[in-house]
């Protein structure tokens, strides 16, 4: 197969994106939508709503009461709209700060406070959270936006004006592992020890904190690995993680 067809082929079976390499520049506005998409996939699984999809399924079985299969329907329906709507403004500017190098780190806060006050107080048509109260985390939101620019950047349509080497790594289990990992255990191991990691990412909830340990992993990857980018770093920390765990 040849590379572009390979590419096409990515492109539509795991973003969605039906028009082809051809069409990426002159989509270049919509592309961001279906990396933030795919993106909340990344998390998904850690997301509390109001109703499971175990609990979900039940509800809209043949046998379950009307009622029952019309609160499944409108409820899922509602729980799309408000993820297809952070999608849409992922990186949009907020409070006056763009996604570009000058004023990335004060945009990255808002948007991820933005994105979880969001989910956290979108309520559904009987008034009720969507959410289980304020369960989404400032972790969770980090993972949505950072693997949301993770994938433009592979696709090498970062938005214009932010270079890669200013995205944050997104943080999940393989890199908190990666991170605190030897180099005897992991080729790409940071040996960092970090008060943050030893909780599950999805349960951060103060930006401070991740901003600390986002700086401390930068730090050391540049003093490691000097030719590479914190999300190039993190690119081959990841891999070689996941590597091990198929193989255990």
């Amino acid at each position: 197969m040849e590379y572009k067809n390979a590419l096409d082929f990515l492109l539509y079976s795991y973003f969605g994106f039906d028009g082809g390499t051809k069409k990426i520049e002159e989509n270049k506005n919509e592309i961001p939508t279906y990396c933030a998409n795919r993106a909340y996939l990344d998390l998904a699984r850690t997301v509390e709503f109001k109703y499971s999809k175990s609990k979900l399924d039940k509800m809209k079985k043949k046998n379950s009461p009307q009622n029952e299969k019309d609160e499944a329907k409108a409820f899922i329906k509602e729980k799309e709209k408000l993820i297809n709507g952070i999608c849409e403004s992922m990186l949009a500017a907020i409070d006056g700060k763009e996604c570009n190098n000058n004023d990335f780190n004060e945009w990255h806060e808002k948007k991820c406070k933005s994105i979880k006050n969001n989910m956290n107080e979108a309520v559904d048509k009987t008034n009720d959270f969507i959410i289980k109260v304020n369960t989404f985390t400032i972790g969770q939101a980090q993972k949505w936006l950072n693997m949301t620019l993770k994938y433009l950047w592979l696709l090498n349509i970062l938005p214009d004006g932010l270079n890669e080497e200013y995205l944050h790594i997104p943080v999940d289990s393989y890199i908190i592992e990666a991170v605190g990992a030897k180099k005897d255990n992991y080729q790409y191991g940071l040996e960092l020890v970090s008060p943050i990691s030893k909780s599950s990412w999805s349960s951060w909830d103060n930006y401070d904190k991740y901003m600390d340990f986002q700086d401390e992993v930068k730090k050391v990857i540049k003093e490691k690995y000097n030719s590479l980018t914190p999300i190039e770093w993190e690119s081959l920390a990841w891999i070689e993680v996941a590597k091990s765990k198929s193989s255990d």
